[in-house]
């Protein structure tokens, strides 16, 4: 039987708990998914915090509490343990009647805590904008079901640790027009100057985190799976403070072209509205709108090896509406008012001979119409 001194932990006064011989092993997922992401990348690792039950009754309802064990650091990403168990080296309490709760933060290589009991979390202020741009920012909210003790353990489905995203995803896809068919062909298609509308109708740089911290989640970002909230809601990490940033959009390999009539994915990044005090939104009230430069490459051949080839063709300072979608998610006319974390956004560029169109949507609802935003290109013809 180990002992666990506390005087570090929880008071001036050395107490000493009664540890078990079984460590503690989980399974983690991330609420709708997650992006592929390599082990050893930035944001491969996440961080892991247990709580003892009067503790964790304290986090629960947005009282300063103090883990039992903080800083378990897992190497691979989190949906990685999805259906296998990760071992946090950590042993349960010998009580048998003793539960540990867990909690915690991703990704935890660019997460700093700047207090013992990690209520907030500070970005990396080294990140560039195109690395900031591709970290998916998560919280291991405070929820009861996510408990374990030494006979009844982590690594069941009933307490699986869910990952809810912080930020929100933009996803931009290009669309090839039928019109272009054995006429024109695509390729290296890019996206920069993203910028969004403010309440002023003003413009303004795209948002990226620096600081999250742990508060009340607001409605509008709690996922359904988490089930009826206890009366003081839920609690878990919110993005506090943000800065501009310039995210970069552009394909993994610009040889690629884009495929006849089909969806084609080109680069995703993840931003954020500007928050209140609360963590909730600030609102736009006239709807969100995006200004962006589009870049392609566009040739008669389709090896982009004979006949005349434009490269970095632009479309500068082109605009379009982000259309939300109702609770049955059927797509709407009414515009999004901010980007709500955990919420994904898609932006289509159709490819047509003499312009493009973009389109903007909520995602991950497929249902309903699209709206369509006519943009003509600096020439009529692309290629004269």
């Amino acid at each position: 039987m180990a002992l666990l001194g506390l005087s570090a932990c929880s008071s001036s006064e050395e107490t000493e708990l009664e540890l078990s011989a079984e460590t503690i092993k989980v399974n983690t997922r991330a609420s709708n998914g997650s992006r592929s992401v390599e082990t050893g990348s930035l944001d491969s690792y996440f961080s892991l915090l247990f709580w003892q039950e009067a503790e964790w009754n304290k986090l629960a309802s947005g009282t300063e509490a103090t883990p039992l064990y903080a800083g378990v650091e897992a190497i691979h990403p989190v949906d990685y343990y999805n259906s296998m168990l990760y071992d946090t080296q950590k042993a349960y309490l010998a009580d048998t009647q003793s539960y540990l709760y867990a909690t915690g933060f991703a990704p935890s290589s660019c997460l700093t805590p700047t207090s013992k009991n990690y209520s907030v979390l500070q970005v990396d202020n080294q990140l560039s904008d195109a690395n900031r741009g591709r970290l998916d920012f998560m919280s291991c909210d405070a929820r009861e079901v996510q408990k374990g003790s030494y006979v009844d353990r982590f690594g069941q489905d009933k307490n699986k640790l869910l990952f809810r995203h912080l930020t929100s995803k933009l996803v931009f896809v290009g669309w090839r027009d039928k019109s272009m068919e054995q006429q024109e062909y695509v390729r290296n298609v890019r996206v920069s100057n993203i910028q969004m509308s403010d309440e002023n109708g003003s413009w303004r740089a795209v948002l990226t985190p620096t600081q999250f911290s742990w508060k009340k989640i607001p409605e509008v970002a709690v996922p359904s799976e988490y089930g009826t909230p206890p009366s003081y809601g839920f609690y878990g990490y919110v993005a506090t403070k943000v800065k501009n940033f310039s995210p970069q959009i552009a394909p993994e390999n610009p040889n690629d072209q884009l495929f006849l009539d089909v969806d084609n994915p080109i680069d995703s990044c993840y931003l954020i509205s500007e928050p209140n005090e609360d963590g909730s939104m600030k609102e736009v009230t006239a709807g969100v709108k995006l200004k962006m430069d589009i870049y392609a490459d566009l040739s008669f051949s389709k090896d982009f090896t004979n006949g005349p080839v434009t490269k970095d063709k632009v479309w500068k300072n082109q605009e379009v509406t982000v259309y939300a979608v109702d609770a049955n998610g059927n797509l709407t006319s009414n515009p999004i008012t901010a980007f709500q974390p955990g919420r994904e956004y898609r932006i289509y560029i159709y490819f047509y001979r003499t312009h493009v169109y973009l389109v903007a949507k909520e995602e991950p609802w497929q249902q309903g119409g699209v709206h369509y935003v006519p943009i003509v290109g600096e020439d009529d013809n692309p290629l004269e």
